[in-house]
């Protein structure tokens, strides 16, 4: 199992962290000028944007549970305070770039029935380094890190959050060798910890996993207009997971997937090429197509099924994460549509088909559609509607499949340069298209909230 720096007893890192980051930048950045609000702090070549929202969030179902509308018990309504300051910092020049985002998350809930969802660990780190930009040959170091929590069925529990600790990090060398060409060469290693409650009446533990993923990518684009663009990405990427036999828990811990569930070490690759740009005033259009596969490894599986001394038909190997390990093969496609009405009013368009992996089963394939509208109007407010439907096909020892429903509309009011009030309405559904209602739930909820900006 990979080392976990980070623990939910932690929780005034996140705020030590970006504390020090602004400090760090205020040092670096001698010489600033005093601004006023809404300006910044920096100069022409740093620029440091700190900012903070506070909002209130009423939600009707916060626990996720099936509602006794499937048949399930009466949802658990909650409202919380949100409270999330930002930073962001920028240091631009035509031979380097650097700039660094990051952002906490701290929740607390009004009613006594939802305090457990209490939440103060959240947050997110976003770094990227470009060097000799101007040059033939120059690099590019990315890394983003966060952790989250996402609810869980799990009520009972002192802690009833999915917790997913991630960190991405990257390196490319870039290849100028025109002026409209650019060729990037590099790896990515990939780090993921989750943390799973198991829900018991009398007993309540948590099931905790890591993964471990690595390989080589490829980036080129061909700018034959001054704004599009054609692209091509390639990308491998060997995975190997902290304990490949777990116990089942959360929305999967069922009877029929009996005591303990096999989770493969793989290897996933994809390749698409495609075109995006902006073909004229008013039409901005990605179309990128490809092929990925996913391989999965029933050897590493059977052999820690040994090495903890479970028998092979405890392991369902005939009917449950063996099943799929001849391995996935499947096109891709990601098409995206922005249309101006007028200079201030768009309207979007998106469909998806692709694949990932996932932490309690091999993997999951999905096609989603979205539509969205954005407008500003009189210079000082604005509104977003976005809908999206994803259709989700599980695939490994835990297999479903699942309709994902999401709508939300967002209202903006610009009340000066520095301070932003919002409100908005927003819709969630998972429903099982096998007819399983304990998979099954509706989430509506409100906010309102302000957000000063330095």
């Amino acid at each position: 199992m990979l080392n976990d720096p980070l623990t939910t007893d932690e929780q005034p890192r996140p705020v030590r962290i970006v504390l020090r980051m602004a400090a760090l930048a205020l040092a670096m950045s001698s010489g600033v000028a005093v601004a006023a609000p809404g300006d910044h702090i920096g100069t022409d070549s740093f620029e440091v944007i700190p900012s903070v929202s506070l909002s209130t969030l009423h939600r009707t179902n916060v626990f996720l549970v099936e509602g006794e509308g499937f048949g399930g018990q009466a949802a658990t309504p909650g409202t919380a305070i949100w409270l999330q300051p930002y930073v962001t910092m920028r240091s631009d020049t035509p031979t380097f770039l650097f700039k660094l985002d990051a952002g906490w998350t701290g929740k607390k809930y009004i009613q006594e029935a939802a305090t457990n969802l209490d939440r103060f660990q959240d947050f997110d780190v976003r770094g990227n380094i470009h060097l000799l930009r101007d040059s033939v040959v120059g690099l590019i170091i990315r890394d983003k890190f966060d952790l989250n929590g996402f609810e869980s069925e799990a009520i009972k529990a002192d802690n009833p959050y999915i917790q997913v600790i991630r960190n991405t990090a990257g390196a490319r060398l870039t290849v100028r060798p025109g002026a409209s060409f650019e060729l990037d060469i590099g790896g990515d290693l990939r780090t993921q910890s989750f943390q799973t409650p198991i829900p018991n009446a009398d007993v309540v533990r948590s099931g905790q996993n890591s993964r471990l993923g690595y390989g080589p990518a490829a980036e080129f684009k061909w700018r034959f207009l001054p704004k599009t663009a054609v692209v091509a990405n390639w990308q491998m990427e060997w995975f190997q997971w902290g304990d490949n036999v777990v116990a089942p828990s959360g929305s999967v811990n069922n009877a029929s997937y009996g005591a303990f569930l096999g989770v493969p070490d793989g290897r996933l690759m994809r390749i698409d090429a495609g075109i995006r740009g902006r073909f004229t005033e008013k039409l901005v259009l990605g179309l990128t197509a490809g092929y990925g596969t996913a391989n999965y490894d029933e050897q590493s599986v059977l052999d820690e099924g040994e090495t903890e001394g479970v028998p092979d038909f405890e392991l369902d190997e005939n009917e449950g994460f063996a099943s799929d390990l001849q391995g996935l093969e499947r096109l891709l496609l990601n098409a995206e549509v922005g249309y101006a009405i007028i200079e201030s009013q768009t309207i979007k368009l998106n469909y998806r088909k692709d694949f990932q992996d996932v932490f309690f089963t091999n993997y999951v394939t999905f096609n989603s559609v979205g539509v969205g509208y954005e407008g500003v109007f009189a210079e000082r407010y604005g509104a977003n509607v976005d809908f999206s439907y994803r259709f989700e096909n599980y695939n490994g020892e835990v297999t479903r499949d699942d309709h994902r429903l999401v709508g939300t509309t967002q209202f903006r009011y610009i009340a000066t340069k520095y301070l932003d009030v919002t409100a908005g309405v927003g819709w969630k559904r998972r429903a099982s298209a096998s007819n399983q209602p304990e998979i099954e739930f509706d989430d509506v909820s409100f906010s309102v909230g302000a957000r000063f900006t330095y």
